[in-house]
Formats: structure tokens, C-alpha cells, sequence
């Protein structure tokens, strides 16, 4: 293709084939042209300036960037590409009590319904904002002189938006890390720091044992205590490179029972933990506990007449989470030690048919567990009732039995630790 190689044709051709009959008239095929008479011919016309330029970013260069250029391991753990609305609905629906055959009983309550308890999340968007940068005239003739040339101009426009945005994403994927465990939000295991060959022998252990009873049905491993299981093929280990590096690869690999290339695809080695997380070992979880998820990208270029320059944006929205159904366990150095917990909010007032979400916080040492269990008193309906979230439902028959309703939470790590709430119906 003359003195174009086939990377800079390819791209040149996909721009030429979506882009205005005007450009394609004017812009020649690729065939038997250089670089510099491509050239040439764009920079002719203003409008085929802005058009070629727009669509480079556009049409083009962001999914070669992507391709090409992530640098983000906690990528893994990303959703499917939502379209519209503004909240993942996080459903689950919880196992049922086997109950006794009993023929006599059969006649009375054969057509009772029994309700099965059903939990919700919802993942809103906590993250939208753009970035921006800005392309000259001189950057855009300078370009056409050689192909190292034009590879520049494509990474300067497209490289160093994509980029910041996947070293973003990473970050605020490592702060979910931090902040379940600085929330207590996942379970706990205690193991010594690695020293020598003993010590990280003991980490090693923790971690078998951890992985094997993730595979169990068990209420221990997620913050809403809900009896899960998580396949062995859907367990991820996320874990900082020294801790690797201490264990090895080929024996991490065989504490899932994994070759070393299955071993590869399910760790996720990030370059350290957070200071506020940095007793952690490592983290052993469901694929699904982390929620990310993105909408659709949008670039937009704008051609500045004035400065004689472009300013190209690349505009992002997405929902980054995490589940409180899904399992996970931190490896931890030290065990946390729990004080207190405190019931939020300490008062309520509700309108009967209405709901109350309640939330607790723990106060101790090395980043106690929050995750409680919750009882609601003082009802006088069999409806209202308080899910293992912390969401009370008031029957909108309730009248109280004193006028007030009375909340529990009971901290599972130390079951003597406890606080209430008074909800009053109005």
C-alpha cells in the first residue's frame, strides 16, 4: 500500500469508510499513496481536518487503545455494559426451612402461603466526570511526515485519555478493597505476617482452608449472611506482589488445584493494598462481589477557530460496588478486636406500609466486622418484619403493640455486643 504499512492503511481505510461522501471524494484510497499525500490531501480543508481528527477519536483509535493498552488487573472483575437507567438491582433470594410431613397438618394449611425471603441492593452511580486534552494544527502536520509520526498523534489524543481513565478505574476498584475491609465487610481469617518459610507456609494454609470452604453453602462468608456457595471456578485471590513473590506461583497455584495457567486466569496481583488496609495478606472472593459496571463511552472533539486547536473528551459514567451476598474473606495479620457497634438510625419515624433501611458501625481495633444480625420487637403484625440488610418492612397494618417498634442488632463477631433503635409509627 505505497509507504503506508498495514496498520496505518487499515486505520486510514476504517476512518475513509464511516466518514461524509465529502471526505471520501476528497480523502483517495489507500492504495498506492503515502503517508505524505494523505496527508496532503486532509490538511487541504479545514473541514476534512476536524472530520479526520474527530474520528480518529471517535470511530477508531479508543478500541485500539483498549486492545492494545490496558493496564488495569482488577479489569477482571467489570460487568456487562449497561444502557440506561441509573442502579443495578442486586437480588437474592434466600434458602427455605424443610418442614415436618405431617398428614393432619397438611389439612389446615395445604393452601398457606409461605413467603420466601427475598433481599435487595441497589448499586448506584457514584462515579461521572470526563477528561480532556488538546491537539494543535502543528501536532496534526507534524504527523503526516513518517508513521512513528502518526503513531505519536494517535497516542497523544487517544493513549493518554484511556489510559487515565484505566489507572482511575484500578484505583477506585483498590478503594472498594479498603473500604470493605476498613468496614468490616468481609469475613476474616488471621494469619502471622510472612517472615521466612514457616510463616508463609501458615498464610498458605489460611488460604487452602479459605478456598475450600468458600465452595460450601455457609451464611459466614458474606456481610448480609446469606447462605451461599462459590464455584471453584468463579473464586478469585487478589493480592499484592510481595505476598506472591514470597509464596510462589507454582504453589499458590496448587492451593487451588489449579495448573499454572488456570491459576494465572483466576489471581488478581495488584501492587499493594491501601495503608488504611495493609494488614491484609490477601483477599479470597466470589467473581461477583465486586460490582463494576460502565456505560457506553463518549468521546467528543471541538475545534477551537480562535487557538487554531482541538480539545478532545472522553466522558464516563459508571456503578462501582461491592455486593454484600456475594463471598469474601481477607487474610488478615492480625486479628480486629470489637468494642462496640452502633445502630443507625438510633430513631425513626414511619408511616405504616413504608420502609426503614438501617445500618451499623463498628468501633475497635484492626478493622472490626460490623456484620450483625437484626430482630424487630413490639409489632403486633406477623408482616413487618427486618431483612438480614437491615431493612425493615412496616406492615401497613402495623400499629405497634405500645406505639413503637423496637431494633436489635446483634454483632456476630461478639454476640454480648448489641444496640437499638426506636421506631415510632406516625
Amino acid at each position: 500500500m505505497g509507504n503506508l504499512d498495514n496498520k496505518t492503511a487499515g486505520l486510514i481505510t476504517e476512518i475513509r469508510a464511516n466518514a461524509s461522501l465529502e471526505f471520501q471524494n476528497r480523502i483517495p484510497e489507500t492504495e498506492q499513496i503515502s503517508l505524505a499525500e494523505l496527508g496532503s490531501s486532509i490538511l487541504s480543508e479545514q473541514s476534512s481536518r476536524n472530520e479526520f481528527i474527530t474520528a480518529l477519536v471517535n470511530k477508531v483509535a479508543f478500541t485500539i487503545i483498549r486492545e492494545n493498552f490496558s493496564k488495569n488487573p482488577m479489569a477482571v472483575f467489570k460487568g456487562e455494559q449497561l444502557q440506561f437507567g441509573d442502579k443495578v438491582e442486586d437480588i437474592i433470594v434466600e434458602l427455605v426451612k424443610a418442614q415436618v410431613f405431617d398428614q393432619k397438618t397438611a389439612e389446615s394449611e395445604l393452601y398457606k402461603r409461605e413467603k420466601p425471603e427475598v433481599s435487595v441492593l441497589y448499586h448506584h452511580i457514584p462515579r461521572k466526570g470526563f477528561y480532556k486534552t488538546t491537539t494543535d494544527e502543528s501536532q496534526l502536520r507534524k504527523a503526516f511526515t513518517s508513521e512513528r509520526a502518526f503513531r505519536q498523534l494517535l497516542a497523544s489524543i487517544v493513549e493518554q485519555l484511556s489510559m487515565s481513565r484505566e489507572y482511575d478505574d484500578f484505583l477506585v476498584a483498590k478503594s472498594l478493597l479498603t473500604q470493605a475491609i476498613t468496614e468490616g465487610k468481609v469475613a476474616e481469617v488471621v494469619a502471622p505476617p510472612i517472615s521466612d518459610t514457616a510463616t508463609a507456609k501458615k498464610v498458605l494454609k489460611e488460604i487452602k482452608k479459605a478456598v475450600k470452604r468458600l465452595t460450601f453453602i455457609s451464611d459466614k462468608y458474606n456481610y448480609a449472611g446469606s447462605f451461599r456457595a462459590t464455584k471453584p471456578e468463579d473464586i478469585r485471590i487478589i493480592m499484592d506482589i510481595d505476598v506472591e513473590t514470597e509464596i510462589g506461583v507454582e504453589v499458590l497455584a496448587g492451593a487451588f488445584n489449579l495448573s499454572e495457567v488456570d491459576y494465572e486466569a483466576q489471581r488478581i496481583v495488584i501492587d499493594n493494598f491501601d495503608e488504611l488496609a495493609s494488614d491484609v495478606h490477601c483477599i479470597i472472593a466470589d467473581k461477583k462481589w465486586l460490582v463494576l459496571h460502565d456505560y457506553p463511552e463518549m468521546a467528543d472533539t471541538l475545534w477551537n477557530p480562535q487557538g487554531r486547536y482541538w480539545n478532545h473528551f472522553l466522558h464516563y459514567e459508571s456503578i462501582n460496588s461491592t455486593t454484600h451476598f456475594a463471598n469474601a474473606v481477607a487474610i488478615k495479620k492480625q486479628a480486629s478486636v470489637l468494642s462496640s457497634i452502633d445502630l443507625r438510625p438510633a430513631t425513626a419515624n414511619v408511616v405504616a406500609g413504608n420502609v426503614v433501611q438501617f445500618t451499623v458501625e463498628a468501633t475497635g481495633t484492626n478493622n472490626p466486622s460490623s456484620k450483625s444480625t437484626f430482630a424487630v420487637t413490639g409489632n403486633s403484625s406477623a408482616d413487618t418484619f427486618i431483612s438480614s440488610t437491615g431493612l425493615l418492612f412496616v406492615d401497613s397494618d402495623e400499629t405497634g403493640t405500645a406505639g413503637d417498634l423496637t431494633i436489635t442488632a446483634t454483632a456476630e463477631q461478639d454476640n454480648l455486643i448489641t444496640d437499638t433503635s426506636i421506631v415510632t409509627i406516625v
